[in-house]
């Protein structure tokens, strides 16, 4: 609940500087709906394609269970122990050790690890 909270403080914030810098370039009431408009899309836009946004900018690749099998089994027990369905499961190239989950709904979630954490787990 509190990262909820944080984001829809962050998203709004974003939306007030949006809304303002539109008043002040277009000015008055019509630069002010033309903000909110501005404000409104690129907001629906993130929640319904932020997790095709990180995973197009970690250039991550689907994963299948016969190429990872001990990674599959690992998020299969996690998602059983919160009785969540289990994600789509990528790989991305990348020196940092990093880890990524997304998605807003049960049916576009995903989980995402970086290549070098993939060939450790599945020894």
């Amino acid at each position: 609940m509190k990262n909820q909270l944080r984001t829809a403080a962050l998203l709004a914030t974003l939306s007030g500087i949006l809304i303002t810098i539109s008043y002040w370039i277009i000015g008055g009431t019509t630069g002010v709906m033309i903000g909110i408009a501005l404000a409104a899309v690129t907001n629906l836009f993130s929640w319904y394609q932020s997790d095709k946004i990180a995973l197009a900018a970690y250039r991550a690749q689907p994963v299948s269970l016969r190429e990872a099998p001990g990674l599959y089994q690992m998020v299969q027990r996690l998602c059983d122990r919160a009785s969540l369905p289990i994600p789509k499961i990528y790989i991305f190239p990348s020196p940092a050790e990093y880890r990524i989950c997304d998605g807003t709904r049960s049916r576009t979630c995903c989980c995402c690890c970086q290549r070098r954490y993939f060939k450790f787990i599945t020894r």
